[in-house]
């Protein structure tokens, strides 16, 4: 009984969406559907009901990224983590582990480094009249 609701269900919905495909003049590719599916990968992203999520292989590429040592590279750090921020679990993770790293003594000195570089580039900004 409840396989039976759960796919009159399904028709009604993509009844739904094929109407709307009719409103809007769109077209649906049969090859290239998935239907009655939990979840599907699209563009790089798991969709499904609760919403678009990063994908988890793709996560372990940010996860695995060494400690930013320069100006540029902590700044396109920041830019993938705002990438994947709707991510909460993996920015917990993150930060977890960058809590580690930065009470390390070698990564504390990279750090200095790293502002001095940022101060000198300043500093380079401001007396370059070109």
């Amino acid at each position: 009984m409840f396989s039976l609701i759960k796919n009159e269900r399904l028709c009604d919905r993509v009844d739904a969406l094929l109407e709307a495909c009719d409103k809007w003049n769109l077209s649906i590719s049969v090859v290239k559907s998935f239907w009655g599916m939990s979840n599907v990968e699209y563009l790089g992203h798991r969709v499904s009901k609760g919403g678009l999520e990063a994908n988890p292989k793709d996560l372990e590429a940010l996860t695995d990224l060494a400690f930013p040592g320069s100006l540029r590279s902590m700044q396109s750090f920041l830019g993938s983590l705002n990438y994947y921020s709707r991510q909460s679990y993996l920015l917990y993770e993150l930060r977890e582990v960058d809590f580690a790293a930065m009470s390390k003594d070698d990564v504390r000195i990279q750090i200095k480094r790293s502002m001095e570089h940022k101060e000198l580039d300043q500093l380079d900004l401001k007396e370059d009249p070109g």
